[in-house]
């Protein structure tokens, strides 16, 4: 016997109603998360290149578009003696920007070092006051990397907000991170002058006004008697740390300014 839906059970029809509402509030749309297209497509072209490399098909720096840094605006390439961790830095536009690339063994990063220096070479002229040689040890802080340390100010205000004076203590942690970010250098060595870059100006000094470098202290003896000191603690990468390797790199670049003030 067949029973008509006006006849049908108060909770039958409750129970069907209900059914009916969620079938018609199930739908919505979706967006499923994965990576675009020209994703894929750049890291296949990378894996490409960096076999026709392995194989010495072509030239190492053609690495350098996949890795954003335009070839002309290279100003040093220089890569580390570390076995455990092979890595080259590239500094490069008018900002003096450092990249700091990882790479499978020494010998490609000596490759791609070499291969800058070759390309250097050849197309920088021989002018005096031509600064396309220039060797750089260090990163110059910018105000985007006050962010990592303006947090703690937020925290803190949030604290004191609420009238909890646990926020005095993490402005510690902003002070810390500040003073660091402050006495944070960059040193760039042009042909004619040794440039000192923090975030709070560029201080030059020229060749003729050195009197002399000690490279292992990392001091600068001025003819005025003035020293200029730059341990390795303010030296920092992209970042903000201080690696043995930067130590390295400033014995680099100090030998050079060494040498250029004793001429």
């Amino acid at each position: 016997m067949s029973i008509d839906d006006d006849e049908a059970k108060p909770d039958e029809r409750r129970s069907d109603d209900a059914r009916s509402e969620a079938e018609e509030s199930l739908p919505f749309d979706v967006e499923l998360e994965r990576l675009p297209t020209w994703v894929h497509v750049s890291s296949a072209l990378v894996i490409l290149v960096g076999v026709l490399v392995a194989t010495h098909l072509v030239h190492m720096l053609v690495f350098l578009p996949f890795l954003e840094i335009p070839r002309s605006g290279v100003l040093d390439g220089w890569a580390d003696e570390d076995e455990v961790e092979p890595r080259a830095a590239v500094a490069f536009g008018e900002a003096v920007e450092v990249a700091v690339l990882h790479f499978a063994n020494r010998e490609q990063a000596r490759r791609f070092s070499e291969a800058l220096a070759t390309d250097q070479r050849g197309t920088a002229t021989h002018d005096a006051t031509n600064d396309k040689h220039v060797l750089v040890v260090g990163h110059k802080p910018r105000p985007i990397d006050m962010l990592s340390s303006l947090r703690f100010v937020a925290i803190a205000a949030a604290f004191l907000g609420t009238g909890s004076t646990f926020g005095l203590f993490v402005l510690l942690f902003f002070a810390l991170g500040a003073w660091n970010i402050v006495r944070a250098k960059q040193l760039v060595a042009k042909r004619t002058e040794l440039e000192i870059r923090t975030i709070l100006g560029v201080e030059v000094h020229p060749y003729g006004e050195i009197e002399n470098v000690d490279v292992d202290a990392g001091i600068i003896q001025l003819k005025s008697g003035a020293e200029l000191d730059i341990p390795r603690s303010t030296l920092r990468d992209a970042t903000l740390a201080s690696p043995l390797w930067l130590e390295r790199a400033r014995t680099r670049v100090l030998t050079r300014v060494r040498a250029q003030a004793r001429r």
